[in-house]
């Protein structure tokens, strides 16, 4: 899909790229650091990624990986659509989540609001006009806004999911939270302070802050494209970090090729 996606947008392709291999390149590329043993995290709108790496002189290894392709801002977002439309449905007796448009409505402020939270301890209030009708009367929805100690709790079961995945790649290298030398944190949904301290509680290390943290995979991707056409830059060394098979009906899926490690030609 992204190919034909590059294909209609008419844009060359040099490589798929992975985004843990991007956001360890964009590290080294920032950072000039080796030696060093390294967790990344990337949570933005709609997934999370999940990578240890290591780097020394002239090369760098993503030795494991973990994600959700279904776990992201858009999540948190739902979670305070949800807190506001049972409000209101216990108020006016009407479901906005069947309207398209009220939907739509409600979650461009609870991305508004979770926005808040990040830079806040409160959001400010909602006020949404003529957010449903009945029998010609236009109705609205009013709130006095989120304190951040109910949107964490609201978060807990993503946030619960992404401990899990943090387990994931430790555990699949035998590590310990001590063995982690940094952390690193990109996406837009990892400058929510909540996000950031339940991270580095898991991790117990303080996370490092790299420019543009939002960008960072995209210039990752700019760094490993250019590394093709240049010999002697650094080697990555890459992993498949998910069971390729074969789904079938039912949902019945037949492994083919379990997760590995194997090197691009960078």
């Amino acid at each position: 899909a992204l190919l034909e996606a590059c294909q209609l947008a008419e844009l060359p392709v040099i490589a798929l790229c992975h985004e843990p291999t991007a956001l360890a390149r964009a590290f080294v590329a920032q950072t000039k650091q080796f030696k060093s043993r390294v967790a990344i995290l990337d949570l933005g709108a709609g997934c999370l990624d999940v990578a240890i790496f290591e780097t020394s002189i002239g090369s760098m290894r993503v030795t494991a990986s973990s994600g959700d392709t279904l776990l992201g801002g858009l999540d948190l977002d739902r979670r305070l659509v949800e807190l506001m439309n049972e409000a209101f449905l216990g108020r006016e007796g009407i479901d906005l989540l069947n309207d398209p448009t009220a939907r739509m409505r409600l979650f461009e402020v609870a991305r508004r609001v979770r926005h808040e939270l990040s830079l806040a301890p409160r959001s400010s209030s909602v006020a949404l006009q003529a957010i449903a009708d009945r029998a010609g009367v236009q109705l609205r929805l009013r709130h006095p806004g989120f304190a951040r100690e109910v949107a964490t709790k609201l978060f807990e079961p993503e946030l619960d999911m992404l401990a899990t995945h943090c387990g994931h790649v430790l555990d699949d290298l035998g590590l310990g939270t001590d063995d982690i030398e940094e952390l690193v944190l990109a996406g837009g949904c990892m400058q929510d302070p909540v996000i950031r301290r339940t991270v580095s509680h898991l991790f117990r290390n303080k996370p490092r802050t790299l420019s543009d943290p939002e960008q960072l995979i995209a210039r990752g991707a700019a760094y490993h494209a250019m590394a093709r056409d240049r010999p002697g830059l650094i080697q990555v060394e890459e992993i498949a970090s998910y069971t390729i098979g074969v789904k079938g009906r039912g949902g019945h899926a037949t492994p083919g090729r379990p997760p590995s490690i194997g090197r691009a030609s960078c």
